[in-house]
């Protein structure tokens, strides 16, 4: 994978993977900004301390922009970005200090996904989940790391019930069974396999965690 540095407009420095660029080569920062406030919305339903999950990390922008954001509106939570591009990580880890990114890799598959302890940590609490399109537009790979993150294959669903027993206790064991080895998911579908037994408190409490996985 070739990559390189190229200076925008701006005099900012941009990263460029297979020759495209992973910010604007006019003003990043601008972008950036622009970005983190149409995720704005989606901040102000996250809770105090919620982990919030940028996928893509591009050349680091918007998640400065983003982490700027979130301390103006008191957000105490962790901010990860996830990135499949091994040169993007390293630009953003030596540019953007402050900034964590993890680096996931497809090529080992979605039990090495989950294996990972981090990954695993993350996919056990309640995030919010922010996609940064440039990214996701320019990498197959992190779009495939995307439907695991949310449980959007029915091989991911089955791995994020293994690892939230608590979600698998609200649901009809067969019906669940049966949405795991079919196809792509939707909430809609998660809610056909809902326990009508289960208490209603407990309901809510679970299906957020749901909405959580699939939002």
């Amino acid at each position: 994978m070739s990559a390189n540095t190229q200076t925008a407009r701006s005099g900012a420095e941009v990263l460029l993977v297979e020759g495209l660029a992973t910010a604007s080569l006019v003003d990043p920062q601008r972008e950036a900004a622009q970005w983190a406030e149409s995720v704005r919305p989606r901040l102000k339903q996250a809770r105090t301390h919620e982990t919030i999950v940028v996928l893509g990390a591009g050349s680091g922008y918007h998640l400065q922009a983003l982490k700027d954001l979130m301390v103006s509106m008191k957000l105490e939570g962790v901010l990860v970005a996830v990135e499949t591009c091994a040169p993007s990580v390293e630009f953003v880890r030596a540019r953007h200090s402050g900034i964590e990114v993890l680096f996931a890799n497809p090529s080992l598959g979605l039990e090495s996904f989950f294996g990972d302890e981090y990954f695993s940590s993350l996919m056990r609490q309640t995030t919010t989940v922010l996609r940064h399109r440039p990214s996701l537009n320019r990498q197959e790979s992190l779009r495939l790391v995307e439907s695991w993150i949310l449980g959007r294959t029915p091989e991911a669903f089955a791995a994020h019930l293994r690892m939230r027993p608590e979600i698998a206790a609200g649901l009809n064991s067969v019906r669940a069974t049966k949405l795991a080895e079919g196809s792509l998911l939707s909430i809609r579908d998660l809610s056909k396999t809902w326990d009508i037994s289960s208490e209603l408190k407990e309901d809510r409490r679970l299906f957020r965690v749901l909405e959580e996985l699939v939002r």
